[in-house]
This record gives structure tokens, sequence and C-alpha cells, in this order.
């Protein structure tokens, strides 16, 4: 008899399954290089979580506490390395308002804080009975390899994938420089003797352990035994892992065994279906969308909740309270990279259970996602423990409904980084109007300015509007300019708190370059909401630098109107563009010298200052939107009263800037 301990086991039968100190001056602007330290702290009476930043200052070896202006960048995690440009107040470094991105850089990523799994896999043979792999074979199918970076149809990569980094398998325990595939050992065993896999097991673990491999150091035990053997299953797994745990694959070849069996170890059970939400349960493996079920895909939304994979990004999970408008992004994206909530929970009425919704798409190992998950939002059911059930996928206008709780899909973006699904909530405590999310609106009042030369700056006049329902809340909308490289700009201001329905205009000063050349530049200005709720939206002008002057007037002509006013007209010109202009300055001499009287903004001018019996010369110049001159116009002379005709006697005028 077998007296070793037997960790408690429960099969899972797959039938079908596949530095020098130096003083920082206080109030002045700095840079600070040094390590970021990021903490969440959380008040479980309020329910409230902040977050609060450190850096320690690797030229004086200070730590500062850092305060943003604005809302920081998501993502920051402690062991970054960065560079911050801001001013030093007491023990705090306030960074600047972020306009430019100089002001917050992240110059090395954190390192991912890993469980790495200490895993042997053990191959064992029978008697009569062989597995086929060799071990070079299964150690491609279970670990990285380091040389290589070999990930195909790898454990360790699939859930260092899944558990955003979280979790991976160490491929070299023992440091031996090979990855910890060890055997074949043939035991005293053949296909014809009873299913009793623990005992091979331990035959097996005697053997290694006489080969000179110290199994003491691995937390799993993986065996793979030949198919043809006494058992009716293909693997066999302990659920959850103490100090050590085991798990039988039966089939070599199949990679997702390997998967399934490890989530058992993990503590994951079945993922399965119960289409009619009636708590019986269809298929024990019909989750399609789920390693748990019969297909190599991330574990669905309730899994990663319970192994753990979102505690760091607590807010990525959202226990809907109240009817509103939710934007949920892919449950496949790290929490870093988003802001949006990636699951939403309910309570199901009268049970211990919870509805649980997640977005799907195609992307990493869920890029064979089968059409009834793939860009749909996924229902599943889960009360904790035991296994998870698939109920529905909903496609855009659809409802999934239970007492008085119902949500609605809206639309949804397939992007695997950016995209995301709306969803409508309602709930029995919904008030009416149900606040509805619409995005917001960006447009230059006027979107080309021209400039005789580079180094000139041009005012934009930015108008953004919030566009929600009235039964929204305030939203705080970002504004972010994108120019071509070397230039300059300013908006004032470029961050607002806007009411629903509110509008309002700011100033984006642009500058360009001292020698820049003539042309047509872009500028660009893209409107974000802080929350991330309500998508990026921009608008696009133009700075136009035209040093050319515009084209001169050459046909000007005068005549007497209504006996004591001068009608003056012309041809218009054109500026150095080709764009017609609409700016003429007008200019009138008695004898004196010419001076400005009028701006016109049309090829002629009536002048009604005129006294009858004197006589008048007049020029004009035209004025493009640089406010580049062109030169004089021919000058024409006239007597008002005295009956007389213009002349175009020709000379120069003493237009602006002469």
């Amino acid at each position: 008899m077998n007296t070793r301990f037997l960790v408690t086991a429960i099969g899972a039968v797959l039938l079908l399954f596949v530095a020098t100190s130096t003083a920082v001056a206080q109030g002045a602007s700095v840079y600070v290089t040094g390590e970021l330290d990021v903490i969440l702290a959380e008040d479980f009476e309020t329910g409230e979580s902040t977050l609060h930043y450190n850096v320690l200052d690797h030229k004086n070896n200070k730590a500062y506490r850092v305060k943003f202006d604005k809302k920081p960048k998501d993502g920051l995690m402690s062991g970054a390395r960065v560079k911050i440009r801001g001013k030093v107040e007491g023990d705090d470094f306030v960074v600047l308002d972020g306009s430019s991105p100089d002001d917050f850089t992240v110059t090395e990523d954190a390192p991912i804080a890993t469980d790495a799994r200490r895993v042997a896999v053990i191959v064992v043979n029978f008697q009569d009975a062989s597995v086929d792999c060799s071990n070079e074979e299964i150690a491609n199918l279970v670990f990285a390899d380091p040389a290589q970076n070999f990930d195909n149809g790898c454990v360790s990569n699939f859930f260092d994938e899944s558990s955003f980094g979280g979790l991976s398998l160490n491929s070299d325990t023992d440091g031996d420089g090979a990855r910890d595939v060890f055997g074949p050992f043939q035991i005293n065993v053949s296909i014809s003797s009873a299913c009793d896999y623990y005992s091979w097991a331990y035959e097996a673990e005697d053997m290694a352990t006489a080969a000179g491999i110290d199994l003491s150091l691995y937390q799993h035990l993986q065996f793979v035994i030949p198919p043809e053997n006494p058992c009716s299953w293909g693997g066999v797994a302990n659920v959850g892992c103490g100090t050590q745990c085991r798990s039988w694959i039966a089939y070599c070849d199949r990679d997702n065994f390997y998967s399934h069996e490890f989530g058992h170890n993990l503590g994951m059970r079945h993922a399965a279906t119960d289409t009619n939400n009636d708590g019986v349960t269809e298929s024990a493996y019909g989750d399609s969308s789920d390693v748990m079920g019969l297909v190599y895909a991330q574990p669905n939304a309730p899994h990663k909740e319970q192994m753990g994979w979102f505690d760091a990004y607590p807010e990525r999970i959202v226990d809907i309270g109240t009817g509103g408008t939710f934007y949920v992004a892919p449950l496949e994206v790290n929490p870093w990279d988003t802001s949006l909530p990636q699951v939403l929970k309910v309570p199901k009425p009268g049970t211990s259970d919870h509805y649980y919704f997640s977005y799907r798409v195609r992307t990493g190992w869920d890029g064979g996602l089968q059409d009834a998950y793939a860009n749909k939002l996924n229902v599943h059911r889960f009360r904790g423990s035991g296994s998870t059930y698939f109920i529905r996928a909903l496609n855009d206008g659809e409802q999934f409904a239970d007492g008085d709780f119902t949500i609605s899909v809206v639309s949804h973006n397939t992007d695997p980084l950016s995209g995301y699904i709306e969803v409508q909530v309602e709930t029995a405590g919904t008030a009416e109007p149900v606040c509805s999310l619409e995005q917001q609106s960006v447009s230059f009042d006027t979107a080309s300015w021209t400039a005789s030369a580079g180094g000139a700056t041009l005012d934009y006049d930015v108008r953004l509007t919030n566009n929600d329902s009235s039964a929204c809340g305030s939203s705080v909308f970002n504004l972010t300019p994108t120019l071509p490289s070397g230039w300059t700009v300013s908006v004032s201001p470029n961050s607002v708190t806007l009411q629903p329905g509110a509008s309002v205009t700011a100033v984006m000063s642009v500058t360009s370059p001292i020698g820049t050349e003539d042309g047509s530049y872009a500028v660009n200005v893209r409107a974000s909401d802080s929350s991330n709720s309500h998508g990026d939206v921009s608008a696009s002008g133009t700075y136009v630098i035209n040093s050319a002057p515009p084209e001169s007037v050459t046909d000007l002509t005068a005549s007497i109107k209504r006996k004591t006013k001068v009608a003056l007209n012309w041809s218009a010109t054109y500026d150095g563009a080709g764009q017609l202009i609409d700016t003429y300055d007008v200019y009138r001499d008695l004898g004196t010298g010419f001076v400005l009287v009028a701006t016109a903004s049309a090829s002629q001018f009536t002048d009604s200052s005129t006294v009858s019996g004197v006589a008048y010369r007049y020029c004009v110049t035209a004025v493009d939107d640089a406010g580049t001159l062109s030169g004089s116009s021919n000058i024409v002379s006239i007597t008002v009263g005295g009956g007389g005709g213009g002349s175009n006697k020709g000379g120069n005028g003493k237009g602006r800037n002469k």
C-alpha cells in the first residue's frame, strides 16, 4: 500500500478535448530622472481608492511625492524609470500641465511582476506502450524556449498573455540549461493494468529521484502517459495546488490538454453552458470561449476574476448598481492599456450567482475565437466557485434581461487595442431620462490662416462642445494639438469641464520655426475626455506660409457719384498662392501725401468724405491673409463738383509698410 499523502484530486475527463547629491531648486522648472513608485490606496469603508505616486531622484537619492495638474498617464507601474519636468515644492514634485510630451517620459518600462510557476513534465512509458512525442516536442508545447523565444502552442506564453503578465511557467527551474521535461521513464505497468494513475505517478517520481532529479523544487508535476492506457480520459488534474500538485496528459500532441489541466491546478473548473439560463448544465465543456471548455482560447471573464488577474486594476471590473451607458474594453486588452471597464457584473436575483458581461475580440491567443463569441457581448453566470456558465452572446441591438435588470448592446468597435462595445443598462432604480453619452465635437472657427514668413504666431479659435444628453453629468475634456516637428503651440484652456450641451472656445497659438519654407502645413487638435468614455475626435486646420506679395491693382478708376462722392472701382487680384484677394487698403491724397482712409472687403469703395471743388488723388494696395501688401495701384485723380472724370496718370502711392 502506498503511504504517500494523496492530494485531493478531481478528475477532468476530456473525452473529446483538444548618486552624487545635488540640490534641486525649489519652485524652479527642472527635470527629475528616477524610479517611479505607484501605490493604490483603498478605503474599504467607502469603497473608494486613490493612486499615489512617488519618484526617487537618482541625482540626490531623494524621494518626492509626485502630483499632477492633469490626469496622470494610464498604466504607470512601480519600477518604471521616468524623466519628468515640473517644480519642486517641499517634498512634492508637481508635474507640469502635460502640453509637451517632454513633461512626462517613461524611459524604461517597469518589470512585470510575475508568478513563475515551477513545472516538471515527466514522460512515462508502459511496458507495452510508449509516448509518441519526443521530449523536445513536449517542451515546445509547454515551455517558452529562452534561446529561440518559441511560442507556438506554448502553455507558458498562453498563461502569460491571459493573465496580463501575472503568471508564466519557469522553463528551467533546476538550472541545468535544459527545459524541465524528464524521462521517459518506463514503469511496471501494462495497458491491461487497472487505471491507477497516482500509483503510476509515484513509481515515475521514484525513478526520477533515483536519476538525480530533485522534484521538491517543483510546484507542478505534469505526467505524460501513452494514449493506449487503461483509463477512459484524455487528461486529469488536481483542482487547486498546495505545496505540490499533479496532472496527467494522455495525448502528448494536444497542446490545449496541457493548458486545460494546468488550469485545473490553478483552481479553475470547467467552462460549461446553460443557454436556457435555468440552472441546468447543458455541456460541461460547451463554452468554447475558454480553455476550460473545448478550445484554446483565453479564460472567460469570471475565470479571470477568480484567478485574480484584475487584482492590480480593480476598477476594470464594475459592479452595476444603477442604469446608464457603459463603454467596455475587450477582455483581452492589458488593463494598463485602457481606462475603460473590461467586465460588468450584476447579481442574479434570488441567487448567490453573478452575471458577467465581457467584450471579446480576435487578437493574440484569441485570434481564432469562434463567431459565436467574437465581437459580441458575452454573458456568463458564476457563483465564485465551481464551473462557469456561458449563457449567450449579444449582437448590436440585442438585449439580455433578468428581473428589473436589462442590458442592451448599442454598438461596437472591433479594434483590438482601442475598440470597445457600448451598452445601455436599465435597472429598477434608473432615473428617467437615461444618460446617453454622445461623442464630443471639435472644430476650428477658421481652419486656415496665413503667415508671410516662418516664425509667425497664428491664433486659431477651437470650438469644443459636449453633446451628451441632459441626464448626464459634466465631463472633463482635454485638447491636444498635433503639429509638424519643431513647431511650438499653446492651447488656452487645454482642459475644460463642460456640462451637457455646453461649449467653449479655446485659442490655439501656433508658431512655425523661423526659416520655414512657403507652403501649407497641417495643424490638428484632438479632443479627448479624461475618463475615456467618449472616444477621441479631431479637427484639422492649415497653417499657410506665403512670402510672395499679392498682385498689384492696375485698373483703378474713379467717378463722381451723387455729385459729391467719389466711387472707386478696380478688378480683384490674387495672392502669391493663387487665392483671390478680398482685402484692399484705400489711400487718398489732398496734396500733402497719401493717407489710409479705408480698408475695403470688395473691389470697390465710395468716398463720402469729400468736398465740392477739391481735387483728390487715390490709389489702393491689395492685402493677403498674412497681411502682406502688394505694390501700389495706378493713381487716379478727380475733382469733386468739377464734372471731371478719373485720370490714369500712373505714379506711386504711400501704401502701408512702404
